[in-house]
């Protein structure tokens, strides 16, 4: 009698992988733009809530990122109009 094996990597079962993992894949150039803890930390959060949003129907996706975008500029007062829409332009990315 064969002992069935439980390494999750075998050939027909993909690997598990931590979402951690895939958000560093996708943002961590993003992240390691930030040039100090405060910084890096604020971006993942943007990157977390840009995941959020893409995980949605397409067509949720743009009422969230507005939502995303008030509640931002509504706790970063001092954010210019061309710092905004980079930033839209950031999570649409």
């Amino acid at each position: 009698m064969k002992r069935k094996n439980n390494d999750e990597s075998t050939p027909h079962t993909p690997a598990k992988r931590k979402i951690s993992e895939m958000v560093w894949e996708f943002a961590g150039d993003f992240i390691r733009l930030g040039t100090t803890q405060g910084q890096k930390e604020t971006r993942l959060i943007a990157a977390s809530s840009a995941w959020n949003i893409a995980c949605n129907p397409p067509e949720q996706q743009q009422k969230l990122l507005d939502r995303y975008m008030a509640e931002y500029l509504g706790v970063n007062l001092d954010t210019d109009p061309a710092n905004a829409a980079a930033i839209r332009s950031d999570m649409r990315s």
